[in-house]
């Protein structure tokens, strides 16, 4: 009975084990790789004549093809998007495989190739159940699995055709598994993306106070601040907060004609805002999304209220699609994105000292997203 090889690529359970145990597992994984040769996909179309050796008739096989499915927890970058999920593959080892001198004929390539495409049947049902694991030694278990169905399978076409003899039992084999082949062509993961999310975000930024303010307050020097949102769909909640410094011309004054010289003097001031926007621009690399917000300006013992519209964008760079743990076909998508938000706030503290301000904000923002998996 041919065996199905299994190649683990995980790189993180190799720096688990340590010095002795790797040093055996190179030296193994040398041997292995010697006897079998470089494994060839079945993405490559199909076997050749000329990729198969020869050999002398042993026993009553004509023919023997050794081959494989590779699986590796991994990643792969496509434009904006980043798959990390269980990859599959399915191999021959040309190197280790045969025909016979005086059998080597298309009906025994077609036999072969009937093997192939078995291999390569139960690879993309591998890759379709692994979506529903979450944990490496069930990605383990699944490869046994695929293992044993593929030997079976491949044992039941041998039993039946008579090693390959009955041409007409192959060709209906591989008929059979091309139309499979043809309604699930596999390929990178779907997703559907749910519509909730959350996202958060650092910022850096200033603010320009005008009217009354302006005759009070110097600009914000170096406001830094944080946003948190939530959302369903389009819609978003926001609540920020920043802390910046300004210079305080009435303080100044104050102790100016207290004490008789100048002093400096400086304050803190903490802005804390809740507000609601609607995403009106949603593109595969940036959004837009207008807000408006109520909240409370803090000006080291003085507050009022603050009440603001503005616009917020944000460029987004590579979405993480993470599937490798998502449980029942679900995926997380985690967005890195530079965010950037222009506003104009009217804050109220009393009737001698309100007026607005403009401000800007530049930050780095990270959003996360659920999403639904299914293989086409």
């Amino acid at each position: 009975m041919k065996t199905l090889t299994y190649r683990l690529m995980d790189a993180s359970a190799v720096r688990r084990v340590v010095w002795c145990a790797l040093l055996l597992a190179l030296a193994g994984g040398a041997v292995q790789a010697q006897e079998l040769g470089r494994g060839r996909s079945w993405r490559k179309g199909d076997i050749r004549m000329e990729e198969i050796g020869r050999q002398p008739l042993n026993g009553k096989q004509s023919s023997h093809l050794e081959y494989g499915v590779s699986y590796r927890l991994g990643g792969i970058d496509e434009g904006m998007d980043s798959y990390i999920y269980c990859r599959t593959s399915a191999l021959i080892y040309p190197a280790a495989s045969w025909m016979a001198d005086g059998h080597r004929t298309e009906a025994e390539l077609n036999y072969m190739q009937t093997i192939f495409d078995i291999v390569e049947v139960h690879r993309r049902q591998m890759e379709r159940e692994a979506l529903l694991l979450n944990r490496r030694y069930q990605y383990d278990r699944l490869a046994e699995l695929t293992r044993e169905r593929v030997d079976r399978e491949v044992e039941a076409l041998r039993a039946a055709s008579d090693d390959g003899r009955d041409s007409a039992v192959v060709e209906k084999v591989r008929q059979q598994n091309r139309r499979w082949l043809n309604e699930h062509p596999g390929g990178k993961p779907d997703f559907e993306l749910l519509p909730y999310w959350w996202s958060l975000g650092l910022t850096v930024g200033f603010a320009v106070p005008a009217g009354h303010l302006a005759e009070r307050w110097s600009a914000t020097v170096g406001s830094l601040g944080m946003d948190y949102a939530f959302g369903w769909r389009r819609f978003g909640f926001y609540f920020s907060y920043s802390n910046g410094i300004v210079y305080d011309r009435l303080a100044q004054q104050m102790a100016d004609s207290a004490v008789g010289y100048s002093v400096e003097y400086t304050s803190r001031t903490d802005i804390n805002y809740l507000g609601v926007g609607y995403t009106v621009l949603e593109r595969p690399g940036y959004t837009l999304t207008p807000y408006i917000s109520l909240g409370v300006s803090d000006f080291w013992w003085e507050a009022g209220a603050a009440y603001t519209i503005g616009v917020r964008g944000n460029y987004l760079f590579h979405h993480w699609h993470t599937i490798k743990n998502g449980a029942k076909g679900k995926a997380r998508r985690l967005t890195v994105s530079a965010s950037g938000n222009l506003y104009f706030s009217y804050i109220d503290l009393d009737s001698h000292t309100s007026g607005p301000t403009f401000g800007l904000q530049l930050g780095l923002s990270f959003i996360n997203r659920r999403e639904r998996v299914s293989y086409r």
